[in-house]
């Protein structure tokens, strides 16, 4: 498992943070990568990839998972964008109480 983020030069990206477990909250595991972007104009967004276990659905580790990513996303207060392999079907993920409890993710 392994995921991993590509940005493009004319996004006008002015920096680019990729948040670490050395900032207040642990963001960095093999299954997810958050980056914060700050491009030209000062606008930020968060963005992130996202490995979900297979077989699983969203429970056990895959809940723990997006548990995590959910208070990250909250914690670094900007827009966001998470993209991945989620292993899921969206109903799966909509009709979870991941997205119940987490408006965040929503």
């Amino acid at each position: 498992a392994g995921v991993g983020l590509l940005v493009h030069r004319r996004l006008g990206l002015h920096r680019l943070k990729v948040l670490r477990p050395d900032d207040e909250m642990l963001f960095e595991n093999e299954r997810f990568l958050l980056a914060e972007l700050q491009l030209r104009g000062g606008f930020r967004i968060t963005v992130g990839a996202v490995y979900l276990h297979h077989s699983t659905g969203v429970a056990g580790p895959n809940l723990d998972l997006l548990s995590l990513i959910g208070s990250a996303v909250k914690h670094v207060g900007s827009p966001f964008v998470l993209a991945g392999d989620w292993n899921v079907t969206p109903d799966e993920l909509q009709s979870s109480e991941v997205l119940q409890s987490n408006s965040t993710i929503c």
